[in-house]
């Protein structure tokens, strides 16, 4: 390199060494960026009110003894020690010192007692899978397990009552159901706050009266109570202590001989009264009657012949009502069967009713049901009756000669499968000048009386035809009608006849025991009762009913006295009103044989015979009145104004 271009490049050098540093870029300093704005929180939402439950307010007693309580799956509020909270998750509820243990998914907590459990959104509360309307309220009681009290309306409660007392779908008269209403409300309302040392004012069990909540309640019950609506029945002012009672077999008991800590003075309304009281109607006809029974298909027959205008007892009569089987079916005149022969009947009913081919109908194994020796046609043709079962519940007649009624039977019966023939089943309701009523599955029907009208008494297999028949409303009949014609009225002769608790099953009833199976059951009801079998069972007093008051019970090991209700529980029968006979078995000992009637302690209301004179147009007041001699329907009466204060001194 040349000095000169040194020289150049050492200076230039030198300037920059010189030259004054341009200032740093300092970046520009951002602000902090903002906190994020926090998104609003949502209020929780508030918890639904508590459920008021409806005044006048009843505590029902559902389990005294629990050892938990199970919250399924659910919207529900909680309320305990002033606070409501909500909880939605399954949750079981224990008792443990003195409190109320609530445990879920999230773990154990515990809450005082009362804890009241309601339905968020108005929803039944529920105990084992049961709903009932109200709250429950869990109860820590002495024994350290759970109590659980329904809470609920006095009218709600009702309609769990009514139809667990007294089921609408047998017994189905509004009016009864309206007597049952009064009575239970009655009942509730004079016994309550009788186990409040349990926290509550009644049980749900027969010990008072029977309540299942919604799962049994039916809108004509309901409809019962809500029509009957704060109506008791009144005594003296009070209300009135109204026992009531399945089956009275026929007669109630005065409350003192069956309950002892009954008096008659306190109670003169629980009196012995019948169970009877309707005066018998009395149907008549122009027929004349048959000394000779009949079967049923003998008494459609004849209902057929009447509706004919015609008695049977003319081969013309036989044809007339033939003819109205032709006549349903379109088809013109004819004669009819010319003997009763069982062939001749046969091979005639197919020709009436024009059935064709027999082969179609029936198959040759169902042909050869008939005797080998008839012909063909008759052979078929039984076969076909068979199989269209005109018989109707009667053995069709192969080996005797048909009745004359028997053989129309047969013609009547395809009527019935055309639909020109009906019979209705139900039972009386009224009976009017020129009419009948019955009231039936489908409702109530009327029907015109004809003067000449097959009437009928039996039951079974056996009908003896009658010129005049004896019923009461509530009687069962069976109808038969022609073209709407009424043709003929068969009615079974009752069990009891006459009474208006003659429907119930427990009309009578029969029970059987050795001694060994009696002395067991009357060590469950006190085991200080000494023997191994009893030897004897003898009724030393009874009350005006019949009903066994005092009992005198002979055992291996000593003897005693059974007297009240107690006959009834330590002897395991249906009632008290019964006899008994003894008898003996080589490998038993001892066998006590019981014949009674009734069901239940006979005291009070009939709840089948309030049923019956329903049935006979009664209603509920008249019921009320007969059962509860001296009583009237009122409102709840006020309670009794508190004593005045003591003046100030």
């Amino acid at each position: 390199m040349t000095r000169r271009r040194v020289v150049a490049l050492a200076g230039a050098l030198a300037l920059a060494g010189c030259a004054p540093r341009p200032e740093p870029v300092v970046p520009a300093t951002l602000p902090p960026p903002a906190a994020p704005t926090p998104a609003p929180t949502a209020a929780p939402a508030p918890l639904p009110a508590f459920p008021v439950v409806p005044e006048p307010l009843l505590r029902v007693g559902l389990a005294s003894n629990a050892a938990s309580y199970e919250l399924p799956w659910g919207d529900w509020l909680l309320r305990a020690g002033g606070r409501v909270e909500r909880q939605r998750l399954p949750a079981t509820f224990t008792a443990s010192d003195g409190t109320v243990v609530l445990s879920d998914e999230r773990g154990k907590r515990s809450l005082p007692p009362p804890v009241e459990v309601a339905g968020a959104a108005g929803a039944p509360v529920v105990l084992a899978g049961a709903p009932y309307r109200g709250t429950l309220a869990l109860l820590v009681n002495g024994r350290g397990t759970l109590t659980v009290v329904n809470r609920v309306g006095v009218e709600d409660y009702l309609k769990g009552v009514v139809p667990a007392e007294m089921g609408p779908k047998v017994y189905d008269e509004p009016e009864a159901l309206k007597a049952q209403a009064i009575a239970a409300r009655s009942y509730a309302e004079r016994h309550r706050g009788e186990s409040e040392a349990e926290g509550f004012d009644l049980c749900a069990t027969p010990r008072c009266q029977v309540y299942s909540g919604i799962g049994v309640e039916s809108p004509l019950s309901s409809q019962a109570v809500e029509e009957t609506a704060g109506e008791v029945l009144l005594f003296d002012g009070r209300i009135a202590d109204t026992l009531f009672t399945s089956t009275c077999g026929g007669r109630t008991e005065a409350s003192p001989d069956v309950f002892t800590t009954y008096a008659s003075k306190e109670h003169p309304y629980l009196a012995s009264v019948p169970c009877a009281g309707e005066t018998p109607d009395e149907l008549s006809t122009t027929l004349p009657p048959e000394k000779r029974p009949t079967s049923l298909l003998g008494v459609r027959g004849r209902a057929l012949l009447a509706a004919a205008a015609r008695t049977g007892r003319a081969y013309a009569d036989l044809v007339a009502a033939r003819n109205l089987l032709r006549e349903g079916l379109g088809l013109p005149k004819g004669g009819g069967p010319r003997t009763l022969q069982p062939p001749a009947v046969y091979a005639d009913l197919a020709r009436a009713a024009e059935w064709g081919d027999l082969s179609l109908l029936t198959e040759e194994t169902e042909r050869r049901l008939a005797p080998e020796g008839w012909p063909e046609e008759a052979r078929a043709a039984y076969a076909v009756a068979l199989r269209f079962q005109l018989g109707g519940g009667t053995a069709l007649p192969v080996a005797r000669v048909f009745q004359p009624e028997e053989a129309a039977g047969l013609w009547a019966a395809v009527l019935a499968r055309t639909g020109d023939a009906e019979e209705v089943e139900g039972r009386l309701a009224a009976l009017e000048p020129g009419k009948v009523v019955l009231k039936t599955a489908r409702g109530r029907r009327e029907l015109d009386l004809p003067a000449a009208l097959a009437l009928y008494a039996g039951s079974g297999d056996a009908w003896t035809a009658v010129s005049r028949l004896e019923v009461r409303p509530g009687d069962r009949v069976r109808a038969f009608l022609f073209s709407e014609r009424l043709g003929g009225l068969a009615a079974p002769v009752p069990a009891a006849a006459g009474l208006y608790d003659r429907e119930s099953s427990w009309s009578h009833w029969t029970r059987r025991a050795t001694g060994a199976e009696l002395m067991s059951r009357l060590k469950e009801r006190d085991a200080s009762r000494r023997g191994t079998t009893v030897t004897a069972v003898e009724v030393l007093e009874r009350a005006r009913s019949g009903r066994a008051r005092v009992a005198r019970v002979t055992t291996d090991g000593g003897t005693f006295t059974l007297s009240g209700l107690e006959i009834r529980f330590a002897l395991g029968i249906p009632e008290s009103l019964f006899s008994v006979v003894r008898g003996r078995s080589e490998e038993a000992g001892p066998i006590f044989t019981f014949y009674g009637r009734g069901w239940g302690h006979g005291v009070g209301l009939c709840q089948n015979g309030a049923f019956g004179m329903a049935l006979a147009g009664k209603g509920y007041r008249e019921i009320l009145a007969h059962y509860y001699p001296g009583t009237s329907v009122g409102p709840v009466p006020a309670p009794p104004a508190p004593p005045p204060a003591p003046p100030a001194r």
